[in-house]
């Protein structure tokens, strides 16, 4: 607290340290595998994390992984709202929830590495296929509604 007070260090720290725990699809592995040299080092790996490693699959596995969090942060936000508002349907969510919303804050306040957020980011993976359902059965309640109310006369 006091090298906030004192301006030693800026409130800006928490938004670099949520954008490097948060949106980091390798949840630090790959800052590890950098520094460690995983693939050419010691012990000796097959021939087929060689090829994964240093070919093009990697690249393409983390490139699509970036959309898929994105996904499921959207997906999980949208589940929160709906859990947040409809509290007596939903109790096992919002246990999942408050976990969640507990754990971002603790994450933002400890010290901590992004790989100690990889367990509420699986949880989160469960609270986006609940946001999809949601979506799902809201988009369906919509066309139901909109097929319902078109006369059909008879020829």
């Amino acid at each position: 607290i006091a090298d906030y007070g004192t301006g030693e260090r800026s409130l800006g720290f928490f938004g670099e340290k949520m954008s490097y725990q948060w949106t980091d699809p390798t949840f630090g592995a790959r800052k590890t595998i950098i520094t460690n040299d995983i693939a050419n080092g010691e012990p000796d790996n097959p021939e087929l994390f060689h090829q994964f490693y240093n070919g093009n699959l990697r690249h393409i596995v983390f490139k699509l992984s970036i959309p898929f969090m994105i996904f499921v942060y959207l997906f999980s936000l949208i589940a929160g709202i709906y859990v947040f508002m409809h509290i007596r349907e939903n109790k096992s969510h919002l246990l999942i929830q408050l976990f969640l919303i507990g754990g971002f804050l603790f994450q933002l306040i400890w010290e901590s590495l992004s790989r100690y957020c990889l367990p509420y980011y699986l949880r989160l993976i469960v609270e986006a296929v609940y946001g999809v359902f949601v979506v799902y059965s809201w988009m369906k309640k919509k066309a139901d509604a909109r097929n319902s109310s078109k006369i059909i006369i008879p020829s």
